[in-house]
């Protein structure tokens, strides 16, 4: 019976082919190799994913917190048909901020400070138009306390964009009377508008009266011969307390 003798070369190039075989095994290179890449990735993908999921769902919370006012909100007021009295906050259409939605509306906003009149400043204003004028949105303004007031106008498209709308020293309740009316097909893309509220302290136009006290005008007219003198009587308007006139 022959012996084998193995030289330490052959012995180290046994076990590199064994290991090399047992390396080529495809459960090894898998449970070995493959799986732990594979986990990686799986693992990575998994941390992707949820802070897409994170990211979608903060732009979906910021996009509900800053597209949209809320309402409820002391001093922010949604165009709906009710009467409210203040001198300060901020009027907005029914969206608040986000595309109108399809309703009429009428609100009264009279002053909270007796004798002073609403003023109604537009910073946004952008509602539906169309070709045809009669199918376009818009917001009329009354000079008083509802709609039987002079109408102070009425507006659609950006036509009180960066204008003001007050009431005027004719209207004693100081109120502005607004209606919307939505005619068109439903509004998908039109903000609406917001204004700033606020009130202010009608001024009197100034008056002069003057008048002929010598000699005594026989109707419209006075009859003078020449050389002769003529005496005027003239008083104007005076500024009321607190007031000053430049």
């Amino acid at each position: 019976m022959g012996v084998k003798i193995l030289t330490p070369f052959c012995l180290l190039k046994s076990h590199l082919h064994k290991d090399f075989k047992l390396f080529l095994h495809p459960l090894n290179l898998y449970l070995n190799y493959m799986q732990p890449y594979l986990f990686i990735r799986r693992h990575k993908r998994k941390v992707f994913m949820r802070q897409l999921y994170i990211l979608a769902f903060i732009l979906f919370l910021s996009g509900k917190l800053f597209s949209q006012t809320d309402c409820t909100v002391p001093g922010n007021y949604c165009m709906s048909t009710t009467t409210i009295a203040t001198c300060g906050g901020s009027l907005f259409d029914n969206g608040g901020g986000s595309p109108y939605s399809d309703a009429n509306y009428t609100m009264t906003i009279c002053p909270d400070t007796p004798g002073d009149v609403i003023s109604l400043d537009f910073g946004a204003f952008a509602l539906q138009t169309s070709p045809n004028a009669n199918n376009s949105d818009y917001l009329t303004v009354f000079d008083g306390p509802n709609t039987s007031a002079p109408q102070l106008g009425s507006y659609t498209g950006g036509t009180l964009q960066g204008l003001q709308v007050t009431a005027t020293i004719n209207n004693p309740s100081g109120c502005l009377t607004l209606v919307f009316s939505d005619n068109g097909n439903a509004n998908t893309a039109s903000p609406g508008f917001e204004a700033a509220i606020d009130c202010t302290t009608p001024c009197a136009p100034p008056s002069q009266n003057s008048s002929i006290t010598n000699p005594i005008p026989n109707g419209n007219s006075v009859s003078i011969c020449a050389g002769s003198s003529i005496s005027f009587s003239g008083a104007g308007s005076f500024a009321e307390p607190g007031f000053t006139l430049d």
